[in-house]
């Protein structure tokens, strides 16, 4: 599709909703995109406002000249293997819709990390003060407070658009009242005097540095390195996290940290070694090692 000739063709296809809906997905797929199917799904359905099951029930149907431009737009956008959800504006995340961009300095709301997300809420009662380190867009304290209730959210983070971004996404979820964000490195971020917390939750930076290259094209590419990298080992911020948890924590406070798929037993040893208890490793739905819980000693 790169050229004015592809372009050409393009529009000479798209002029019915089933024809359009095909070219996508073969044009994705060549990319390859392994999300082809489900990518186009979400292309077209964006732009026509219509369902993949009301596309191939109106397959003739018509696309209007906008209409044309604006897939066009987002296919060669995709197949350039931008993130489609930066090419929309929008991420769907424990059933809230997060607005993203890549200006933002964050991470992209990701269904592995809703893992972490519900092994928090099984704690949750509604009173609980919880801090979210690396807290990024602020998607993982702020889906916790709206499905669950706290009595007190902070979120901490180092980049100053993130905060930003974090804030518009409180206000947006009218959460602005029980959960604040801070800019800073790690708890550095808090206010001096900041009560201690019933739970800290973190999905922080984890990639280790021989990975770095092999990561897809759409995270390498267009998310922000920092929110990525975990130093040599990919352990640099849960040994910060971890050595530090136990005077922000009160008694019996909990730590939950989301962890790349074979950090689980170091991550684990971690804890041990800074005498958390209870330490629980949480599967995500592939089988793999997504969560390490624990549990502050008194």
């Amino acid at each position: 599709m790169a050229g004015q000739g592809a372009r050409s063709f393009l529009f000479l296809m798209i002029m019915r909703l089933q024809e359009a809906y095909k070219l996508i997905k073969k044009e994705l797929e060549a990319a390859g995109i392994e999300e082809f199917e489900n990518d186009s799904g979400l292309i077209i359905s964006e732009v026509t406002k219509k369902s993949v099951l009301s596309i191939k029930l109106t397959p003739f149907e018509e696309l209007s000249k906008a209409e044309e431009e604006r897939l066009f737009e987002i296919t060669e956008r995709r197949r350039n293997r931008e993130p489609l959800q930066f090419i929309l504006g929008y991420a769907y995340f424990m059933g809230l819709k997060f607005p993203v961009s890549r200006e933002d300095d964050t991470l992209i709301p990701r269904f592995d990390t809703e893992v972490l997300c519900e092994a928090v809420q099984n704690e949750i009662k509604g009173d609980e003060r919880v801090l979210d380190l690396c807290t990024g867009s602020g998607c993982i304290l702020l889906s916790i407070a709206k499905n669950k209730g706290i009595s007190f959210g902070a979120g901490c983070d180092i980049s100053e658009k993130a905060i930003f971004a974090a804030k518009r996404n409180a206000n947006l979820f009218s959460l602005s009242d029980s959960c604040h964000f801070f800019c800073g490195d790690l708890y550095e971020a808090l206010p001096e005097g900041t009560e201690p917390f019933d739970i800290i939750v973190s999905n922080p930076p984890y990639i280790r540095e021989r990975d770095m290259e092999n990561l897809m094209p759409e995270v390498r590419l267009f998310e922000p390195e920092r929110a990525l990298y975990g130093g040599e080992d990919g352990l640099c911020f849960y040994r910060r996290i971890i050595k530090d948890a136990g005077a922000f924590l009160k008694p019996q406070g909990k730590l939950f940290l989301e962890i790349g798929m074979d950090e689980g037993k170091e991550v684990s040893d971690l804890l041990r070694e800074a005498q958390f208890s209870e330490i629980r490793i949480i599967k995500d739905l592939n089988s793999l090692d997504r969560v390490v819980m624990s549990k502050k000693r008194t």
